[in-house]
């Protein structure tokens, strides 16, 4: 049976380094340039801390979803999927969003000779 590009899109993050081998925001912030510089466009709310991260992403995201705010939604990890990860108004990201997302960076990768991204590194531009 011919792979879906889901799949083929999960096991190609799947080969990705799990740690970086260069330390800093260095190699983010290159690929976000070559990746036009979509952060800019987008206001954040960043969680950090021991425990609670994930509970506390989905109030805010539930709070300014009823005040009518449009919503992303990044997390780690995933518990069964990675589509868990990013979500968008409330919902975890389509197969065929997450492959294009998943294309778009590697793309980007494969035709800059830039230092090779981690699994959290191109997940966070996938979002991104």
């Amino acid at each position: 049976m011919e792979k879906t590009a889901y799949q083929e899109a999960v096991e190609y993050i799947g080969t990705l380094p799990r740690f970086s081998n260069v330390p800093g925001l260095d190699t983010v912030k290159t690929y976000l340039a070559k990746l036009g510089h979509p952060e800019n466009n987008l206001k954040f709310i960043h969680v950090a801390g021991t425990n609670g991260k994930g509970s506390v992403v989905k109030m805010l995201d539930g709070i300014l979803l009823s005040d009518g705010k449009t919503t992303g939604r990044f997390l780690s990890p995933h518990l069964v999927r990675m589509n868990e990860r990013i979500a968008w108004n409330g919902n975890d990201i389509s197969d065929a969003d997450f492959s294009r997302m998943c294309q778009k960076v590697r793309e980007c990768s494969e035709k800059n000779p830039l230092p090779v991204l981690c699994f959290f590194e191109f997940f966070f531009l996938m979002a991104i």
